[in-house]
């Protein structure tokens, strides 16, 4: 382990300046391509590694150059050729490293996907270069790695809009043309847009987190809404890994597309539902589970009618595995008295005993510091019997209005104590820090998502401190919302 951690180093130091090889050294080469799964005013683009077979490389590193000014936003994965190397993808600015602390080299293939954001004001084409290339052996050895079709030049695809998009006159309008009143929910309302940028009225909005979703593999993910029958409602999902970065999905349902966000307009009492295939970056085949968590976001021309919007999202591992799944939203602020929130501590009861019977956990980071929450077991006695950490859990990203991190794993391999017998409690507590917990009891064949209590605990923090917490987490959470565009949506189909 020592010998290979020397040799990454060794690697990594390697690529940070450049090596000259001083040896006859290896070769393979970089280039891009357009992955034409991409939506109006964005790009998709695959990095490819070309290399002889008994060549290749274990770490790569390359620059991609564009104009800042017309990308907005930038979202890079490890395509599947660095994760069947378990290659980690690092980026900063404009530069990118594929590295791992192990004994496997990356073969040819797609090594990285990066989803760019092109900017609104961006026109004509805009061009992406690789420059840069370097790569190390196994033995911190230089490989030269030249950029084959380093230059790529893309049309900015202009959305096409039918007329009621641009200026709404038929569709389902989720939106009042004047102010109103969103005071029940805490709020002011927002301006809706149509496409050309020019205000068309204004709505109320609700908006949560679902904590963890699972797609590829044995899983599939869905998410289900139903507008009320007192007006339609606009919907918003966008979706992120378990790190809280943009990751981008293909959907397919009512609703096909390969991207971040998703988003529709529905009539009043329309249903739908959006089936989750799996990470663009694994299409076709989706043979690797994507985990990660969903926000959405609701626009609705009133208070009362947001107040009824109630989504879920199932997840199953049919027909593998009989296992079926329910996953309720966790709302920024509380809207009635059923429904749920974060919290510091909660708490639920469950049986695992190693065989039919387990417990599994999700914490979702839902503050603004990394936290490794404290996940206690007391057995039918009420006695404490095993107590342990989680791994540290990344915060909201961009000051509180990105997605947090998540965190899943079976209770067992948290807990490093046998669990007791019987049923037990399990407490998770963040400490003063905000989170979201799902708990899931697994019987056999069957499944099922556990119902769990607000707790407290002797080290949690003064109500004071709390209080303050939640000041700042509410006002947070509006601020993601009010900064988000909210450009007129699309209809789904009658």
């Amino acid at each position: 382990m020592i010998r290979h951690l020397i040799q990454f180093v060794a690697a990594a130091v390697a690529l940070s300046i450049g090596w000259v090889a001083t040896c006859e050294a290896q070769s393979g080469s970089l280039s891009l391509s357009l992955n034409p799964t991409r939506g109006a005013g964005s790009v998709s683009l695959n990095v490819v590694l070309t290399v002889d077979p008994g060549t290749a490389p274990a770490a790569i590193q390359w620059t991609l150059n564009y104009p800042t000014t017309a990308v907005a936003r930038i979202a890079a994965v490890a395509g599947p050729a660095a994760s069947a190397a378990n290659k980690t993808l690092t980026c900063a600015a404009f530069r990118c490293v594929l590295w791992g602390i192990n004994t496997q080299t990356i073969q040819s293939g797609v090594v990285a996907v990066l989803t760019l954001e092109l900017a609104k004001d961006a026109s004509g084409g805009v061009a992406f270069q690789l420059t840069g290339a370097l790569a190390a052996s196994l033995l911190a050895d230089p490989i030269l790695i030249n950029t084959a079709n380093g230059l790529l030049t893309v049309a900015k695809t202009p959305p096409v809009f039918p007329p009621d998009i641009v200026e709404p006159t038929n569709g389902a309008v989720y939106w009042s043309t004047t102010q109103p009143d969103c005071s029940s929910l805490a709020e002011d309302p927002i301006p809706i847009t149509n496409q050309l940028g020019v205000t068309i009225g204004y709505s109320c909005y609700v908006a949560g987190t679902f904590p963890w979703l699972a797609a590829g593999g044995q899983w599939s993910t869905t998410i289900r809404v139903a507008a009320p029958v007192s007006a339609p409602i606009g919907v918003d999902y966008t979706f992120y890994d378990t790190n809280g970065n943009p990751l981008s999905m293909n959907t397919t349902g009512l609703y096909a597309a390969s991207s971040n966000d998703v988003n529709f307009a529905l009539y009043a009492n329309q249903p739908a539902e959006i089936d989750l295939l799996g990470a663009t970056s694994t299409a076709p085949s989706y043979s690797s589970i994507t985990m990660g968590s969903a926000y959405a976001v609701f626009f609705c021309p009133d208070a009362l009618t947001c107040s009824n919007v109630l989504p879920q999202l199932n997840y199953s591992a049919l027909p593998s595995e009989p296992w079926a799944l329910s996953g309720p939203i966790v709302w920024d602020v509380t809207l009635n008295y059923w429904s749920s929130t974060a919290w510091t501590q909660f708490c639920g009861e469950g049986i695992d005993d190693g065989g039919m019977r387990r417990v599994s956990l999700v914490i979702y980071n839902d503050d603004l510091t990394a936290m490794a929450p404290t996940v206690s077991v007391f057995d039918s006695a009420g006695t404490l019997v095993g107590q342990a950490t989680t791994p540290s859990i990344p915060p909201l990203q961009y000051g509180g209005t990105g997605e947090g991190g998540a965190y899943g794993a079976l209770l067992s391999s948290i807990i490093p104590t046998p669990l007791p017998s019987g049923v037990f409690k399990v407490l998770v507590d963040s400490g003063s820090l905000y989170s979201e917990v799902e708990m899931i009891q697994f019987n056999g064949t069957s499944a099922t998502t556990m119902q769990l209590a607000f707790d407290t605990s002797p080290t949690s923090s003064p109500a004071s401190t709390l209080s303050a917490a939640a000041v700042q987490r509410s006002y947070l959470r509006r601020l993601r919302v009010t900064s988000m565009p909210k450009a007129v949506f699309r209809g789904l189909p009658r």
